[in-house]
């Protein structure tokens, strides 16, 4: 038996973002981290602003997460 997938569900693959919760930033601080890189801050710098680790601050400069978010 299969089990359907409805936002009630932990695994729907529409849980993104700030939906999602395990996340850690809100869509307001990946903005801001992203026009913090585009100014030439380091992503450690930003990582230790909002306090998360520099792997991360990496995927959202490339996509790999947020990368719905324009």
């Amino acid at each position: 038996m299969t089990k359907k997938l409805t936002p009630a569900t932990d695994h729907d693959p529409y849980r993104c973002g700030e939906k999602n919760r395990n996340a850690k930033l809100t869509e307001e601080e990946v903005r801001a981290i992203r026009m913090s890189l585009r100014l030439g801050n380091t992503q450690q710098i930003i990582s230790e602003v909002f306090r998360v680790s520099q792997p991360t601050i990496s995927d959202i400069n490339i996509g790999r997460t947020w990368g719905w978010l324009k």
